[in-house]
């Protein structure tokens, strides 16, 4: 992307983002006198340098330490090289110590021709000996096919035997939790169990609406994923009015978990509604320092009708066309009647 060169009232050049004596120009910090926040590169310190000491390269990094080179680390990048030098010829002296010990003990060694055979001569074959070659190959391949054929073929039909048991169980399978759903749906349910605190009589009559009244907001408590709703809740009581032997008259947070987790696991309730998301609030970046130009609107050019004097037809003439008329095109084409002097100063023109 090009760099866009601002210019101010006063006619000075933004040099924000630009790069002066190792300086980077950050942003501008005051109007009158014009000065800018800048950046050291090498140490990262921070100032304020005004235009004209940028303008005429009279701008520096005005820490002292800036520049300058660590004695005591420099020190260490040497001690660091030399022992590095030092390593690297320990490595060079014993790799060559290694490499003449292993040419001493292998001077006389003779590989036998075993290991190492002539390669054959390089042999032209003729057509007739390529063709052969390859009507060999093809018997080799065909016979090879015909001994792994029945192997191939049990192996597919052991295969179409396995998907032939796996669709059978997957259909068992699903007509199995097809009944068991509709068992627990409208029958009894073989798994559930009665809780003890509903059997009892230890609970007095006045405070049963109270007792009643504390285990279901424990079984709202305990279930937080429970969908509060009219279906639900005819559910869940049809669901232990099926499964008692007694009209229900106490129901305690246990048993409304167990009827709620063996309902929910055959997919018999109403899930609870996904939360509807609100959109990010991104923040909005503005410009502090500068205010922003209007757009000015894109007007059409004006047009006049006339009429065209070297043509004698109608046509329309812009404003900048009119501007370069002379007065005597313009009464030509806009039939403008001159006046008793312009016909005089046309009179005499003409002559």
């Amino acid at each position: 992307m090009p760099t866009v060169t601002r210019v101010m009232n006063d006619g000075k050049v933004d040099l924000t983002g630009r790069t002066v004596n190792g300086l980077r120009v950050e942003r501008m910090t005051q109007r009158q006198p014009l000065r800018y926040a800048v950046k050291c590169e090498t140490c990262s310190a921070t100032t304020s340098e005004s235009h004209e000491r940028l303008i005429h390269g009279a701008a520096k990094c005005r820490n002292a330490n800036c520049g300058k080179i660590d004695r005591k680390q420099e020190r260490l990048i040497e001690a660091e090289r030399i022992a590095d030098e030092a390593r690297y010829a320990a490595e060079e002296a014993d790799r060559a110590a290694r490499l003449a010990r292993m040419e001493a003990d292998t001077a006389d060694y003779v590989r036998p021709e075993r290991y190492a055979p002539k390669p054959p001569e390089h042999l032209i074959m003729s057509e007739r000996e390529r063709l052969s070659i390859r009507e060999h190959q093809q018997a080799e391949e065909a016979e090879q096919a015909a001994l792994d054929a029945p192997r191939l073929q049990a192996e597919a039909e052991a295969a179409e035997q396995i998907a032939q048991v796996e669709e059978q169980f997957k259909e068992t399978a699903s007509n199995l939790a097809r009944v068991q759903r509709e068992q627990i749906a409208t029958g009894k349910d073989d798994q559930f169990v009665i809780d003890p605190a509903t059997c009892g009589t230890g609970i007095p009559t006045k405070e049963v609406a109270t007792w009643q009244s504390s285990q279901y907001t424990q079984f709202l408590t305990d279930n937080p994923e429970f969908h509060q709703c009219p279906e639900n809740a005819e559910a869940i009581s049809s669901y232990l009015a099926r499964n008692t032997q007694k009209p229900l008259k106490l129901i305690s947070a246990k048993q409304l978990g167990d009827a709620f987790r063996r309902l929910s696991e055959y997919g018999l309730l109403k899930s609870k509604p996904a939360p509807e998301r609100k959109p990010l609030e991104r923040p909005q970046h503005i410009n502090l320092d500068f205010a922003p130009e209007p757009i000015k609107p894109v007007t059409e050019p004006k047009t006049y009708k006339g009429r065209d004097y070297a043509t004698g037809l109608e046509r329309e003439f812009t404003e900048r066309e009119i501007n370069r008329m002379g007065s005597l095109e313009f009464q030509r084409a806009f039939e403008v009647i001159p006046t008793v002097s312009e016909l005089f100063t046309q009179l005499s023109e003409a002559r």
